[in-house]
């Protein structure tokens, strides 16, 4: 137990170098939603993560004048480290990049458990854009 934790006091610093694969320490297998006890989830709550990636967008590249929803899966590690973020639906390539760019902005989540321990699960969320929805969030 005191190699793992020291292991992973090791790696955190590098856990953000790269946002391809978590290292096979950390996230050896990813469960399934339904084998989890909890699913991992942003500290402060989900309005609280949508508030973020929103504010931390840049509106310039379009977000204004695109409507639709992005859909992205990434990787919960046993930290709650964010991995491998992927764009499985798109509106436009400009608001997956600000997507992407904000996610990877975040500070760590809460992981998955199973019985009161950290696993690494994949996790999905939807991005939604509609016409005249920046000056909405701008102004709360």
């Amino acid at each position: 137990m005191i190699k793992k934790t020291l292991l992973y006091i090791f790696l955190l610093p590098f856990s953000f170098v790269s946002s391809i694969e978590p290292p096979s320490v950390l996230c050896s297998h990813r469960y399934e939603t339904e084998n989890l006890s909890s699913n991992a989830y942003y500290a402060e709550g989900t309005d609280a993560m949508y508030k973020f990636i929103y504010k931390n967008i840049s509106w310039e590249c379009g977000g204004g004048s695109h409507q639709g929803t992005v859909e992205l899966t990434f990787i919960i590690d046993e930290v709650g480290g964010i991995w491998n973020i992927k764009v499985r639906e798109s509106v436009a390539p400009c608001l997956d990049e600000e997507i992407i760019k904000a996610i990877k902005q975040m500070p760590n989540w809460v992981p998955a458990t199973i019985d009161g321990i950290n696993v690494c699960s994949d996790v999905f969320i939807s991005v939604r854009f509609r016409l005249g929805y920046k000056e909405t969030v701008v102004k709360k």
